[in-house]
């Protein structure tokens, strides 16, 4: 009897490790992805900056 519910315990303890396992990889791909946007965003910015002020410098020249 002991060793059935050693062993489920066991098991139970497993599945809890494989999710948070999972959920770990998970979060750190959303991570990613949020990391990857933040950085993006402002260089789009200054990329548009760039091409409008040089657009506008091409006009005065």
């Amino acid at each position: 009897m002991f060793n059935a519910v050693l062993e489920n315990a066991c098991c139970e303890m497993g599945a809890k490790i494989s999710a948070m396992d999972s959920s770990s990889r998970n979060a750190g791909k959303v991570l990613d992805r949020l990391t990857l946007t933040y950085n993006r965003t402002p260089q789009a910015s200054i990329t548009t900056y760039i091409a409008y002020r040089d657009y506008l410098w091409s006009l005065c020249t």
